[in-house]
């Protein structure tokens, strides 16, 4: 990359950067944040109490070893707690969790960067890298959730890091290589336990090369040590990060798989129209969730890029035919792995999936590789290019991709800040009525701060639906708060809010009972409604 190049690359993330903080705090509360920030405390109480450290604890009547989210993986609450701790926000209910939002994007930033590096090192084209980085980010669910979720969008950002240092390893495997992706598996492992994805492909990667003479001695030696190197380090870092396990390390590393293989999730989500149980979800939930919410272009080119990798590397698969892989073909490998890996294991374990595929979003930047792959073989390779007048296709098409992500940055400048809430042409019409809406309650924050501004009475009395929205009560400015009042059962309320989640609000919703009778208003996304403001009276 020359001085031009990088100075652009730079701006590029520097504005993001900007944007990205500056808008922080347009987003609301989501359901699982306040859980997370418990669980993240039980840790780091844990943590003082094992080693003694001379600090007070944050909830000192609970152990977790017997803590009900004892089997999470907490790298994430564990950093953030430590953050509030020494911001001293632990009194203040709008700092606490507008630092973790401010955390979840930082995360988000720098997993962005190593994606572009990766695309980078894959497609040897800078300004391609750049494009397919900003078709990640201009990827409305995933840029809306890069803000507030505490869990699928750190495994997603680390992920990536993690797979960008197993290429680097397995490029040149050598001690320094061997450390760093050592560290980057510990950070995946606790940020979710589906990373390790990445240590188990790595594995098999390792054996595979060194079972069919790979090459020269002396590099399978190096080989070889280095990475029973990274895989002690790995293994140590990884269960440092784990505070749960310290006790018993191998059994309840094995507790915490089995749950999270397999959650038991006991709740509905709205799919194709009808109401489905957590244990009854099919097999085709996340796919059709994929389907319709990746926008269409990014879709056709991540199945271009899948063909193409299915029959380029495939067939070289081969432990009876010893081969040199270079650095294309094992980033080409890993990619397909790590698309294929996950989707094999939520097979094999019958893994509930639910709220979308947002469990999966750390597959994401995967297949925007992918893509990348795709894009560059099927339509800017040198033997693919024809020309049309003046202009090479591949130049239109590339003129169009970023046209067309211009287009989408646009549709979530407008419906901004609900762009979790993105459906593209495939979903059809009258969604809220067959899929999952703001099933997190994001919007909750919007709706009473519009309510703020159209009722100019002295106090405005709320009531709300669920849970999540009593958390974006408590998450708003002070000055509204002045004047909008939550109220609770039986007390005298003059509103109703609801985004209709519940199986119970959602047959009320459409059928117009109390308290769904008299609307005032609707949060909308593309003339949907996502959040409902009703009159009691």
């Amino acid at each position: 990359m020359n001085r031009s190049s990088s100075l652009w690359v730079s701006l590029f993330f520097a504005l993001y950067l900007v944007l990205g903080l500056s808008i922080v705090s347009d987003y609301g509360i989501s359901w699982d944040e306040a859980k997370q920030r418990r669980n993240g405390l039980i840790s780091l109480d844990h943590i003082i109490r094992t080693t003694g450290l001379p600090l007070p604890l944050s909830l000192p009547d609970v152990n977790l070893e017997t803590s009900g989210g004892r089997q999470y993986t907490v790298l994430f609450p564990i950093i953030s707690a430590t953050v509030e701790r020494a911001l001293g926000l632990e009194d203040n209910f709008r700092g606490r969790f507008l630092m973790r939002h401010v955390l979840t994007f930082l995360h988000f930033w720098v997993g962005c960067i190593f994606l572009f590096r990766l695309l980078q090192m894959r497609l040897k084209n800078t300004w391609l890298a750049l494009l397919l980085t900003a078709c990640f980010i201009a990827t409305p669910r995933i840029f809306a959730h890069s803000f507030y979720n505490p869990k699928d969008i750190i495994l997603l950002s680390l992920y990536i890091i993690g797979a960008f240092y197993l290429v680097r390893y397995f490029e040149q495997p050598n001690w320094k290589r061997a450390v760093h992706f050592a560290i980057a598996t510990g950070l995946v492992i606790n940020s979710r336990i589906l990373g390790l994805m990445i240590p188990v492909f790595a594995i098999g990667f390792a054996v595979f090369l060194l079972s069919q003479n790979w090459t020269a001695v002396a590099k399978r030696h190096q080989l070889l040590r280095t990475f029973l190197v990274y895989l002690v380090l790995a293994s140590g870092w990884s269960l440092l990060l784990f505070p749960y396990a310290w006790g018993a390390p191998l059994e309840r590393t094995r507790e915490s798989f089995e749950l999270m293989a397999n959650f038991p999730w006991g709740s509905s989500v709205l799919y194709l129209g009808q109401f489905i149980k957590g244990e009854h979800i099919p097999w085709h939930y996340p796919y059709v969730w994929m389907a319709i919410t990746i926008p269409i272009p990014y879709l056709i080119l991540m199945l271009l890029g899948i063909g193409q990798l299915c029959v380029s590397i495939v067939p070289k698969i081969n432990p009876f035919k010893p081969r040199r892989w270079n650095t294309d073909e094992i980033i080409d490998l890993t990619a397909l792995a790590l698309l294929a890996g996950p989707f094999i294991a939520i097979t094999l374990f019958q893994s509930t999936i639910y709220n979308g595929w947002r469990q999966l979003f750390f597959v994401y930047p995967i297949m925007i590789l992918i893509a990348g792959i795709g894009l560059q073989h099927y339509l800017l390779n040198p033997s693919t290019k024809w020309r049309a007048g003046k202009w090479k296709v591949a130049r239109w098409i590339s003129i169009g991709l970023s046209i067309y992500v211009l287009g989408i940055c646009f549709w979530m400048y407008q419906q901004h800040p609900h762009q979790q809430v993105y459906f593209n042409q495939l979903a059809g019409s009258q969604k809220v009525y067959r899929f999952d809406m703001d099933y997190w309650g994001l919007a909750y924050k919007q709706a009473m701060e519009e309510l703020y501004y159209r009722d100019t009475t002295d106090i405005i009395q709320i009531k709300c639906a669920n849970y999540v929205c009593e958390e974006n009560y408590r998450f708003l400015p002070a000055h509204i708060k002045e004047r909008v009042k939550l109220r609770y059962q039986p007390q005298f309320g003059e509103y109703f809010l609801s985004n209709f989640r519940r199986p119970a609000e959602f047959e009320k919703f459409t059928s117009g009972q109390y308290p769904y009778a008299f609307p005032f208003f609707f949060i909308e996304v593309d003339k949907e409604p996502i959040i409902g403001v009703y009159r009691l009276h």
